[in-house]
């Protein structure tokens, strides 16, 4: 129990007091870094404008000014908000007032520098009145006007008659009217319905990134730190909840009959997005392990809020052991809500959520359900220290939040549940989407971002920034060891806390951690960082090597593009007779484009295999020559020795090799090879990593009925073992979570691929739970396994299927459940039930399925390889009717990697030009995009599938 516990809410006060003063203007700091302050040093000599123009094209409502232009002046910092806020919600008493705001705010900031203009943040606020009086004296600042520019930068601007003097404070006092939006950002109205159906409302907040001005006039910027009280109106029958604990409750003359305002205690200093405030009929559920945790949610919902409650206290505990720092709040609200467009937000002190990634019911809830709520959880939390009490001094940092918020939400969950496997699930869910999508240019991006308008800052909220954040995390973790890693770590939260920082104050912190020997001579660890936060792409490392000589050339391109990228790449390796998959200390470096390393860096034996990038700790991918991997897919195929191989490295061959068939720096046979050994695999990882490959090759062979019965044997006969090993679809409660989480990977592989006994227990399931009495309120299938059973049930089944499962979903009003069934009716394999679930979308409004549910049904139906032409040729002839019920361009981009054809293409092209006018530009877009997806494909029919088609059938069972 930290010290924090025994210290009294006002010792506390002025803890924080003396915390918030700070000792240096990291406003200041922002712009010593260089020419460019969202970059800072541009060590790589390489221009951004590329990459800044292409972000451009990627979200709307880019600039072509300067950078520049979006900082605010530093002629004055904040100090201090006092924000009042008077929402009104349905049914306002005052005649008009339906979803605004009343609002005023006292901003007290402190001269840097003699001016006679102040510039802040405003959007979307109407300005009523502005003054400016001295703060000792109370004299008026005379002002002459104020400007609110209606373009991005969205600058408020206060001329005054006479300038303010340099290194004196002053309150900016302003009051203004708001809309409370329905567009889940800013000061927003988020819907409610209850337990009999009833909709109401709540008026709460999401300001990340740039949305606090939306609310009040502010100092918009992340560095830009200050303390907020709140003060924040309260209908009848509703509570008020804010970042600190409520100070008092009053009643005022501004304020309806029956209302009051809520006071609430100064924060800490923080940045105006991480501000966040609620008013909503909300119950509270008190966490019984520590008080100072609670759960709010609708009072139908909040008993699920009770898993939040009892592991919350346990992950922020790891988290402020870990980096020896109090969390500076006094207590940590977790707030439930149907309709939060952003999933989940860190705001300080009152996290945000919708419901289902906070809430949990164990009588219902699935194993998968539970381990999503504690990873947002433990990612949330995780926040409190990375980007709360340190906060990026631009977003161009925002890796430094979202990468070690990636980072511990698998490991800090991993280490206080030791079973669960979340080092596996970190490489499958997060390494291996960080290298995809780093492969290809027009998606890519360095970490280290070139942002300035609000729409390329909400645009590196991506997974650069979190996917690959976190495995530049992990990687430096596994440079300097655990524990050099997390003295480093506090040293750095500790020099930084209340401030902000570039990626440049991280490395400074690690550096003197960084064990002797470990980076090569005259290299400093920014220095490493830096080819890889300050440029895109995932290296690949070839290893050929001299079986003779006993040496290895090593050398390095980006992968799948061609471009002259270059890193500092640390090479650890193990080989077949050391079999070390611990040690992480690199053997050699890889600082040019090629270099030769011998034995004296671990290079074996002509008769062994070396395995390079343990445990795939380090970003890059690695090839072999031929030989090497012959030897390692041999020693794969022994059921004696393939468990020899860490998992991680097992799922690392499976990844690597069938990516570098994609991009023809391996041939197909070498590529699939891999996969050979996967009929005595039974490790979640490696078949994460197999099964996302083969979803790709599935999907060409499925051209004919031919083709893919090659496939779907090759594979069944792959699964068959760990299906048993995973006990089928019979979920136990008492199972390992290791078991459960497999079983959810591969079960529904292994009934598409025809597996006899999965698709025997599925139907036997179904029919379990149709023979059951009032099947709606008793359902008998376990969670975890409804959506396989519900699939394999429907592809064998008929019409009386389909209508009972139809029947469910219009009945149930889980969210849930509904996704579960709109998947399972999909999976029919009669046309005619297929084609009928298609037309069941445009029956509207008579439809049993709701029109914002046939996106989810079009994409159940194509992804069954029988449905697919038939949805193509569903869209293409209904397009008028399907284009006003749901995004027709989004489900083209779908469908797109699941065509295979010359005829799909033409069919295509034959739609765009009778349909020219009537389409709209984003729909355009999504069908050109569709058109270049499918001419790749083609191209790599052409280049592949004989190949390929020739290995399955030289590997049939």
């Amino acid at each position: 129990m930290r010290l924090i516990l025994l210290f009294s809410i006002s010792s506390l006060l002025l803890a924080w007091a003396a915390a918030s003063e700070p000792s240096v203007k990291d406003y200041e700091r922002l712009r010593e870094l260089g020419q460019n302050p969202r970059n800072g040093p541009n060590l790589l000599g390489r221009s951004n404008l590329f990459h800044k123009t292409r972000h451009a094209h990627k979200n709307t409502g880019s600039s072509t000014r300067a950078v520049e232009d979006y900082l605010l002046p530093n002629d004055v910092e904040p100090v201090s908000y006092e924000v009042q806020l008077i929402p009104y919600l349905q049914n306002s008493p005052v005649p008009g007032a339906e979803f605004t705001f009343d609002g005023r705010v006292d901003i007290k900031i402190l001269a840097d520098r003699p001016t006679s203009t102040v510039v802040l943040h405003a959007e979307q606020l109407n300005i009523l009145n502005v003054g400016v009086t001295q703060d000792t004296t109370g004299l008026v600042v005379p002002l002459i006007d104020w400007n609110l520019v209606t373009d991005d930068r969205h600058f408020l601007t206060i001329n005054l008659a006479e300038s303010l003097l340099s290194g004196q404070e002053y309150h900016l006092n302003i009051n203004f009217t708001g809309i409370l939006n329905g567009e889940g950002y800013g000061f927003f109205r988020s819907q409610t319905t209850d337990e009999n159906g009833n909709t109401g409302w709540v008026a709460t907040t999401q300001f990340e990134s740039v949305g606090a001005r939306r609310s009040f006039p502010c100092f918009d910027e992340p560095a830009l730190k200050a303390t907020f009280t709140i003060i924040l109106a309260q209908e009848p029958g509703y509570t008020a909840v804010a970042n600190m604990p409520l100070e008092s409750t009053y009643t005022s003359p501004e304020l309806p009959a029956g209302w009051n305002f809520a006071k609430f205690l100064p924060s800490p200093r923080m940045s105006s997005y991480l501000v966040a405030f609620t008013t909503s009929n909300y119950a509270r559920l008190e966490s019984t392990k520590d008080s100072r945790f609670a759960v709010w949610a609708l009072s139908k919902d909040v008993q699920n809020g009770e898993y939040a409650n009892d592991i919350t206290p346990d992950h922020f505990n790891y988290y402020q052991t870990y980096t020896n720092t109090d969390y500076g709040m006094p207590k940590v609200d977790q707030l439930a809500y149907q309709d939060f467009f952003s999933g989940a937000m860190e705001n300080w002190g009152h996290i945000s959520y919708v419901e289902d990634l906070l809430l949990w019911d164990p009588a219902t809830g699935s194993q998968a359900s539970k381990q999503l709520a504690t990873q947002v959880i433990s990612h949330e939390l995780t926040h409190q220290w990375f980007g709360n009490i340190v906060s990026p001094l631009w977003w161009s940092d925002l890796w430094l939040n979202e990468g070690f918020a990636t980072y511990f939400e698998f490991y800090g969950t991993g280490e206080l549940n030791p079973d669960w496997l979340m080092d596996q699930q970190f490489q499958s869910d997060n390494t291996f989407d960080a290298f995809d999508v780093d492969a290809f240019a027009f998606f890519s991006h360095p970490v280290h971002a070139d942002v300035d308008s609000p729409a390329s800052i909400d645009g590196i909220f991506d997974t650069m920034s979190y996917n690959k954040g976190g495995c530049l995390v992990r990687f430096m973790l596994n440079l300097l060891g655990p524990t050099n890693f997390r003295s480093g770590i506090i040293d750095y939260i500790t020099k930084m806390a209340y401030g902000a920082a570039h990626q440049n104050d991280l490395f400074a912190s690690l550096e003197p951690y960084v064990p002797a020997g470990v980076l090569p001579d005259g290299v400093t660890l920014a220095q490493v960082m830096d080819t890889f936060t300050l440029q895109e792409g995932v290296p690949a490392v070839t290893v050929t090597r001299d079986y003779a000589a006993g040496t290895a050339q090593i050398s390095q391109t980006r992968f799948s593009v061609s471009t002259s990228e270059q890193w500092l790449i640390p090479l650890t390796l193990t080989t077949q007779s050391e079999l070390n998959f611990a040690n992480q200390v690199p053997r050699s470096w890889l600082l040019t484009a090629e270099s030769s390393i011998g034995s004296a860096e671990g290079i074996p034996a002509d008769n062994e295999w070396v395995i390079v990038n343990i445990q795939q700790t380090g970003y890059y991918r690695v090839n072999y020559d031929q030989t090497n991997w012959d030897m390692l897919f041999a020693y794969l195929n022994d059921i004696a020795t393939a468990d020899l191989i860490d998992p991680l490295n097992r799922a690392q061959i499976l990844d690597d090799s069938l990516a570098f068939g994609i991009t023809k720096q391996l041939n197909y046979k070498t590529a699939l090879s891999s996969t050979l050994y996967l009929r005595h695999e039974k490790e979640y990882g490696p078949w994460a990593a197999a099964l996302r490959r083969l979803e790709f090759i599935r999907d060409r062979m499925y051209q004919t009925p031919e083709t893919a019965s090659l496939f779907n044997k090759y594979l069944s006969t792959r699964l068959e073992n760990v299906f048993q090993h995973v006990s089928g679809l019979s979920a136990d409660s008492a199972e390992s979570h290791a078991i459960s989480i497999t079983r959810n990977l591969i079960s529904k592989w292994a009934c598409n691929t025809g597996l006899e006994s999965c698709n025997q227990q599925g139907q036997t399931l179904l029919k379990q739970w149709q023979s059951t009495v009032q099947p709606h309120d008793n359902n008998p299938l376990k969670e975890d396994v409804k959506s396989v059973a519900y699939c394999a049930g429907m592809r064998f089944g008929n019409l009386e299927d389909y209508n009972f499962l139809m029947s469910q979903y219009a009945s149930t009003t889980s969210a849930s459940e509904q996704t579960k069934l709109l998947g399972a009716l999909g999976c029919a394999t009669d046309i005619s039930i297929l084609k009928r679930y298609l037309e069941e979308t445009i029956r509207q409004p008579a439809s049993v399925i709701r029109a914002g549910d046939a996106l989810s049904v079009f994409f159940s139906v194509y992804s069954n390889p029988i449905g697919t032409e038939l949805a193509l040729d569903f869209l293409i002839e209904n397009y008028s009717e399907l284009k006003n019920i749901m995004n027709v361009g989004l489900a083209l981009a779908g469908i797109s990697e699941k065509l295979n054809t010359q005829s799909h293409y033409e069919k295509i092209v034959v739609f765009m030009q009778d349909h020219m006018e009537e389409l709209s530009l984003e729909d355009k877009a999504f069908f050109a995009s569709a058109l270049t997806n499918l001419s790749k494909i083609l191209d790599w029919n052409a280049d592949h599938l004989a190949e390929v088609m020739l290995f399955f059938v030289e590997n049939q069972p």
